[in-house]
């Protein structure tokens, strides 16, 4: 393992969690998903796909904060 991976900021990741859309189309569900995934993932955190609140990581899962939904 190399520990320089450990310390790598968070904000060289950024571009992997960006959801993005062509001809300014909505986001699909799978889209919003996988941004909430991979946030809680990258930043330990991110906003509810249901309510927007906070979502933290719980396990193997994340659950809101705010509704109680989990995504795993």
């Amino acid at each position: 393992m190399n520990a320089t991976l450990l310390d790598t900021p968070r904000s060289l990741f950024a571009d992997a969690c960006a959801v993005r859309t062509a001809n300014d189309r909505p986001t699909t569900l799978a889209e919003r998903l996988d941004k909430s995934w991979c946030a809680l993932q990258v930043e330990g955190e991110s906003d509810c796909p249901v309510c927007h609140g906070p979502m933290r990581p719980s396990g193997s899962a994340g659950r809101c904060q705010g509704c109680g939904s989990t995504l795993s």
